[in-house]
């Protein structure tokens, strides 16, 4: 990828959670399914609706989410109540998207 490129939200998540993973981390992604009227969902019950897109936990203690986002992405206000809710538990969090993927080109 050069560094000019856009980044799918996908394969930002799926660079992260490799990263991660090669380090030893455990990831816990919740994928979204195809419903048959073509539209997009994810299995979740209660307060499942906003969860972060990756979840994770290093090999030593504590835990880490992050929420990806695409070029323009914005968070939704579920997923703003999560990361806040996270957030006064003490868990450290991430909101990363493409405009933070430009900083590394230089």
């Amino acid at each position: 990828m050069r560094c000019n490129d856009a980044i799918a939200e996908a394969e930002l998540q799926e660079g992260i959670a490799t990263a991660a993973q090669n380090a030893g981390w455990k990831v816990m992604h919740v994928r979204p399914a195809r419903t048959a009227v073509g539209g997009w969902r994810t299995a979740v019950r209660h307060d499942g609706k906003g969860w972060p897109d990756l979840f994770m936990v290093p090999p030593d203690r504590g835990v880490m989410a992050i929420e990806s986002k695409a070029v323009r992405g914005r968070l939704t206000l579920k997923q703003s109540d999560w990361l806040n809710t996270l957030n006064r538990a003490g868990v450290p969090l991430i909101v990363t998207g493409q405009r933070w993927v430009g900083l590394a080109c230089g």
